[in-house]
């Protein structure tokens, strides 16, 4: 049985990890670039594939490319009605 000091660090570790993802990518660290060595095994960097380089929480990213596509997307029908 766990000891309630182990129990609060392995809390505080994990509020740790989630503020870290709230403010930047859990893919690459919110660096944007990782160290590709999938398929080439060149070890070259490349764009972060969730982020798409940005360092931003996916959800972020997420919210980024649909506002930038909603000018291009035709209106739903709920929303012409109105």
């Amino acid at each position: 049985m766990r000891t309630s000091g182990e129990l609060r660090y392995e809390l505080r570790r994990a509020e740790e990890r989630e503020a870290k993802a709230k403010i930047e990518c859990t893919s690459c660290d919110g660096k944007g670039w990782v160290n590709d060595t999938t398929y080439d095994r060149s070890g070259n960097y490349v764009r972060c594939r969730v982020c798409y380089g940005t360092g931003l929480p996916s959800q972020d990213v997420e919210h980024i490319i649909a506002a930038a596509l909603k000018e291009y997307l035709k209106p739903s029908s709920e929303e012409r009605r109105e």
